[in-house]
């Protein structure tokens, strides 16, 4: 009888053991490690009638920089998410992963809309196998400023999980849809690397997020892109480049670059050629330039918006939606 009890202390021992590599090889789908950091490249195409085909490109960085621990008594990891192109704004975001549940959060502390103020949305569930549905949903931009939905969500569904590379690294990768209304918007889960890929739908089109570069624990994959930004926002040549965010609402930000200092005339107009708002009018150094275009007072629609220096000329279309 003892050493049956000894086998029995000993079969418990490894079931548990067991148990606990198994959460933490689905916990790895998620790593929160302070100083991690992913660098990511959008793609943003609209192709829907009446609308014309407006093709942008943006780029960003989410950076792991410490720990908050909120009023609910809840412990957040706190994310620092900064455009890398073009570069004018930052934005934090706070997550957290129930290690009971395997339920990732997102914290949107929001002061101007009393129905997501101070919100907690879950976003992913590591644990989830094929087939199985959730209560989560991404279902916006990774910034929360963007998150103007409402705290209701789709169910997602896990799709598959499957044998991939990300950032040229075989592991196991994840693949959730979601259901409902934006059925077509789908996210990647690679293991030991997180989110790898999004996809988000509207009814006007869609922007594609690839991982491109990612530092976790030190170990270094992919290619940074600063110094594919630093090239792109400094050319030797002017420059106009696509407004950022776009569509928008309500505002978006222009950038341009000068190789040499001279008189500039940057205006917006609307689809018949009539000129709207003058952004700038004015002698302007060397160097990348950017400003903030409000159309508040607009009807939604596509715009065009030209720069004019005594050599160069350029043209680009933006989209307000209200």
């Amino acid at each position: 009888m003892k050493y049956a009890m000894i086998l029995m202390v000993i079969a418990a021992s490894t079931a548990a053991s067991a148990q606990t590599d198994s959460l933490k090889q689905q916990l790895a789908y998620y790593p929160l490690q302070i100083g991690d950091t992913w660098e990511y490249i959008a793609y943003t195409n609209e192709a829907s009638s009446p609308y014309p085909i407006i093709d942008s490109v943006s780029a960003f960085s989410l950076t792991v920089t410490g720990d908050s621990t909120l009023p609910d008594g809840l412990d957040y990891r706190v994310l620092l998410y900064k455009n890398l192109y073009p570069p004018h704004d930052t934005d934090v975001i706070l997550e957290r992963v129930d290690t009971l549940t395997g339920s990732v959060f997102s914290y949107a502390p929001l002061p101007f809309d009393s129905t997501l103020k101070n919100h907690e949305r879950q976003i992913d569930s590591l644990y989830a196998e094929p087939s199985d549905t959730i209560g989560s949903s991404r279902g916006a931009p990774f910034a929360p400023s963007y998150w103007d939905y409402g705290t209701s969500y789709n169910s997602t569904v896990c799709k598959s999980m499957a044998m991939d590379s990300v950032l040229h690294v075989a592991t196991e990768v994840k693949t959730f849809q979601e259901l409902g209304p934006l059925a077509g918007e789908n996210h990647q889960l690679g293991k030991g690397f997180g989110l790898s890929f999004e996809d988000e739908s509207w009814d006007i089109g869609s922007t594609d997020t690839y991982l491109v570069y990612a530092k976790l624990g030190g170990v270094e994959y992919g290619q940074m892109l600063d110094a594919v930004v630093q090239h792109a926002t400094v050319p030797s040549s002017p420059a106009l480049f696509q407004n950022y965010p776009n569509p928008f609402n309500p505002t978006t930000v222009i950038t341009y670059a000068l190789p040499r200092s001279e008189f500039v005339t940057l205006r917006v107009y609307d689809i018949l050629g009539q000129a709207v708002r003058t952004l700038v009018s004015s002698y302007k150094l060397s160097g990348t330039h950017s400003v903030t275009f409000d159309a508040s007072s607009l009807a939604s629609g596509v715009y065009l918006y030209s720069l004019h220096t005594g050599t160069y000329i350029a043209t680009k279309k933006l989209l307000f939606l209200k």
